[in-house]
């Protein structure tokens, strides 16, 4: 049974008793009451009324805020499970924020994905993380280098020039699978570069990691091929694609 706003049917209930007992009732007023209390009676009308309305709203339930450093004027874009979160800009001196980011109740990992300033390289680095009490706090987060090559291909015997950008001044490791790591010392403005000498014929798989002032970068989940071919290849490809 759906019930009468009080104030109306208090209202109703007054007037109609004062027609009663004042005996100034008829037969058209009692039609006339009946009608009202069934228009006021009726469900659309009652929901209209009703102020006790249950709204769903599908958000999450916890928020995400994270901080640390990657280079200067870096642009970063937080996903979690291919859905995008958030971006930011790094400062000049390579700092970054992200703050206030509602997270689903299954969040458990989030991505990075940076670019440097100059769109030379970039790293992409997954961090777990488990809310906690309606918070996930990750912060002092040191990012690694973007990493880029000026070829992906090059002549057996060559050498191949890799760059990217990092916080200035830092220590810079360029990994090689099956060769020893790289080391060069980024600029004041972060830029790095060094030279792959005499490469064989094969794929080579890089990535880039950093140091500055005793902490090390995190490891980033993304890697760059390189490949060195020979002369034959070389035009084999050329002419395969022209």
């Amino acid at each position: 049974m759906v019930r009468l706003p009080a104030r109306q049917a208090i209202h109703m209930i007054g007037v109609f008793v004062y027609d009663l007992f004042g005996m100034k009732i008829s037969l058209f007023k009692i039609t006339f009451y009946v009608l009202i209390f069934l228009f006021l009676s009726s469900p659309a009308m009652s929901q209209g009324l009703d102020r006790n309305v249950d709204v769903e709203a599908g958000v999450g339930d916890s928020f995400l805020s994270v901080s640390g450093y990657i280079s200067p004027f870096a642009s970063l874009v937080m996903d979690s499970k291919g859905v995008f979160l958030r971006s930011a800009v790094a400062d000049r001196q390579g700092n970054f924020s992200i703050s206030q980011v509602r997270v689903k109740d299954d969040f458990s990992k989030f991505c990075l994905k940076a670019v440097d300033f100059k769109r030379v390289g970039e790293s992409t680095t997954c961090i777990k993380a488990i809310p906690v009490n309606g918070f996930v706090e990750k912060h002092d987060i040191f990012l690694p280098p973007t990493i880029g090559l000026l070829s992906k291909k090059v002549n057996e015997g060559e050498s191949a020039t890799v760059f990217g950008y990092t916080m200035p001044n830092a220590s810079t490791q360029v990994h090689v699978e099956g060769r020893s790591a790289l080391t060069v010392s980024a600029d004041k403005t972060g830029y790095y570069e060094t030279q792959l000498k005499e490469l064989k014929r094969g794929k080579y798989v890089l990535y880039a990691t950093a140091t500055l002032e005793g902490k090390n970068s995190l490891v980033p989940d993304s890697r760059v091929e390189l490949e060195a071919i020979t002369g034959a290849q070389r035009v084999i490809n050329l002419l395969r694609f022209p």
